[in-house]
């Protein structure tokens, strides 16, 4: 069953699977196995993390403009895009723009879920990828640079997995 939010981007004619091309709110998309990615972020945690806070911070302004929205409003839009991309079902715990600091937690995380499903021990949370794009988003929602930081995670034993967003 297709997602409501999902739905509503057909409708307004802001998602596109056409030609190979898998645009959403006019930010070109690839369609990639989490295996894949979690082998990716294993390689290098640091520039994988990076780049996707980078270019979540530049897809997060792309969104908000063609929603027509401002920052404050992306936040309502943050959990539908975090779910389209499969990342995990996303809860905003607390969110102080004041002070620039977020704490979310994520369910059924694919990264994590791909962990445990494969039996791949991990002493540390292991959902670099979620926390690169939790920092790009939320730096463009808070307009500061900040980092996300796991310290709950699946993979050891927690319900969910937990990020802490704050400043650098």
């Amino acid at each position: 069953m297709l997602s409501e939010f999902l739905k509503k981007l057909m409708f307004i004619r802001q998602f596109f699977v056409i030609d190979g091309r898998i645009e959403v709110l006019g930010v070109k998309n690839v369609m990639l196995s989490s295996a894949g990615v979690s082998l990716l972020q294993e390689n290098n945690s640091d520039l994988v993390y990076s780049i996707f806070k980078d270019s979540m911070k530049k897809d997060a302004a792309s969104y908000a403009a063609h929603l027509g929205t401002t920052r404050e409003g992306i936040v309502n839009t943050i959990k539908n895009l975090f779910e389209l991309f499969g990342l995990g079902q996303l809860k905003i715990v607390d969110l102080d723009d004041k002070s620039k600091k977020a704490i979310v937690e994520v369910y059924d995380s694919v990264f994590a879920n791909y962990y445990i499903q494969n039996k791949k021990p991990s002493k540390t949370p292991t959902c670099i990828v979620t926390a690169g794009v939790l920092a790009g988003i939320f730096s463009f929602t808070l307009d500061s640079d900040v980092d996300a930081v796991e310290k709950r995670c699946l993979t050891l034993g927690d319900n969910c997995c937990q990020f802490i967003i704050k400043q650098k």
